[in-house]
């Protein structure tokens, strides 16, 4: 994506217009925040009774916590939920999921305003990144998502730190 977004000048200096030509690597992007969001718990205060679909009613008062994990692995608005697949972020294919049921950077009044500048940083760093260094698993280092090991504190983060092998290009 970056030979046809930077085209031949690969030494060139990247450009706030370039990075939304960066489409594919928005999508990236999305799928691992899909799988390891940054902040993976939010709670809201319920102002009404509010019946859910399961027919459960919660009452006026309480406050009701979000796991983002489970919600971002419903199979539901996400088939083959356990599978990396940065076109499930395609138009197409996200048309018809609901709202809310990706919220890497919360929803409504209590949204991330920096949503939008993570992402272009986010982008950014990849451009800078991925065509200078390669990296690699260590033959000891986890083969599946679910053997990384995370801690959870206010956020989420690799427990003992990401264990990758980075060499330069």
């Amino acid at each position: 994506e970056l030979n046809d977004v930077l085209g031949e000048d690969r030494g060139r200096s990247l450009q706030h217009s370039d990075l939304s030509n960066m489409q594919y690597t928005e999508r990236v992007i999305k799928e691992v925040l899909r799988y390891f969001t940054v902040v993976p718990m939010m709670f809201r205060h319920i102002t009404e009774d509010l019946t859910v679909p399961s027919g459960f009613t919660i009452p006026r008062g309480c406050t009701v916590g979000f796991w983002l994990p489970y919600t971002h692995r419903d199979p539901q608005s996400f088939p083959e939920p356990d599978k990396f697949d940065p076109d499930r972020f395609l138009p197409e294919n996200a048309r018809g999921r609901h709202p809310f049921a990706y919220l890497p950077f919360s929803a409504g009044p209590r949204n991330c305003i920096g949503q939008r500048y993570a992402m272009m940083f986010l982008k950014t760093v990849a451009a800078v990144l991925v065509p200078r260094l390669h990296f690699e698993l260590p033959d000891d280092g986890p083969k599946r998502l679910e053997d990384v090991p995370i801690t959870f504190n206010l956020t989420l983060s690799v427990s003992g730190g990401a264990n990758i092998r980075v060499r330069r290009c």
